[in-house]
């Protein structure tokens, strides 16, 4: 249920799990909302009081919110919470203990020591002062953490012993020295073009099985392919890289998205066999070779630039592979 209007206590009805008040709605006042709303979405800047929210809200999403949260007004059931273009200190003990989920978006924050509750496991942010970030603001157990950007200290990373999955928008140019959690499972670049990072076999986890890489260059993506661990089945590749060697990617894969708009042809076992799921974009027809489809390949994904009858005139497909034209995503 969307609200636009101005609203006395006592309107919306008792049995409403989903409510979302725009920036035309009146100021919440105790008993507003019904004690049966769970997911709240919020977008006026109307202070909110101890009494104002709902004590079995379980999500709650507040938009453009200018006022300082302070301990006693989020409910003590709340799982996940969205705080957007909020500006104000987060005090220790404003978040209550039960937080899984906490996403800071555009939010200009500076997170000090013992901010976050330990509970959260999926932390989202971007626009925070990244430069004076510690080891204890990181929750201890986090799993999924997404960031604008490693923090100049890259360590940090390496110290989240319960981390899964990691999102990254850009590394810094600053940052020379990478390590990734222990026990990181899936890794996720959105652009990476400095050439004096560096980088090792142990620089990555033995148990990642998952790999993403946006934006880069041709001859980085090409480094960083060399020293992945042996055991990834999932990978994505940028659209820059011209050319992929037999035994460049890992046995283990089982599906792939790549662009290869400048590649060299591309031979017999470039893509291993084991691979299920083939997704290509940007390819030329002068690239496709008979033998480069492995035996075990179920689906290929051809972006709208990629001829299916280039497909199926020079390459050997297995009889139970399927095409998907225009449909790379």
């Amino acid at each position: 249920m969307e609200i636009q209007c101005l609203l006395p206590s006592n309107v919306i009805p008792n049995g409403v799990k989903s409510l979302h008040l725009s920036y035309k709605s009146s100021p919440i006042t105790m008993g507003m909302i019904p004690e049966t709303t769970d997911t709240l979405f919020i977008d006026n800047q109307y202070p909110l009081s101890t009494e104002s929210l709902p004590r079995n809200l379980k999500k709650l999403e507040l938009t453009g919110y200018n006022t300082e949260l302070v301990p006693g007004i989020l409910p003590n059931q709340l799982k996940t919470l969205v705080l957007m273009s909020y500006n104000k200190p987060i005090a220790e003990g404003t978040l209550p203990e039960t937080i899984e989920q906490l996403y800071l978006t555009q939010c200009n924050q500076e997170l000090k020591a013992n901010q976050l509750p330990p509970s959260i496991k999926r932390l989202v942010f971007s626009s925070i002062n990244y430069s004076k970030m510690i080891n204890s603001v990181f929750p201890p157990n986090l799993e999924i953490l997404n960031i604008h950007k490693i923090p100049a200290n890259s360590k940090l990373l390496g110290n989240l012993l319960h981390l899964k999955k990691l999102y990254i928008g850009n590394i810094d140019c600053q940052i020379i020295d990478i390590q990734f959690p222990p026990l990181l499972e899936k890794l996720s670049i959105v652009s990476l073009f400095d050439d004096k990072i560096k980088i090792s076999r142990n620089t990555f986890p033995q148990g990642l099985k998952s790999f993403s890489l946006e934006f880069c260059s041709s001859e980085l993506t090409l480094e960083w392919l060399q020293l992945l661990p042996n055991g990834i089945e999932s990978m994505k590749l940028p659209s820059t890289i011209t050319t992929l060697k037999v035994g460049l990617l890992p046995k283990s894969l089982k599906k792939i998205r790549v662009g290869l708009i400048y590649s060299d042809p591309l031979k017999a076992g470039v893509f291993p066999e084991g691979l299920e799921i083939l997704r290509l974009s940007g390819l030329q027809e002068k690239s496709l070779t008979k033998y480069m489809i492995p035996s075990t390949l179920k689906h290929i994904y051809l972006s709208h630039s990629i001829d299916k009858n280039w497909i199926l005139k020079i390459c050997k497909l297995p009889f139970y592979c399927i095409i998907h034209s225009n449909n790379y995503y």
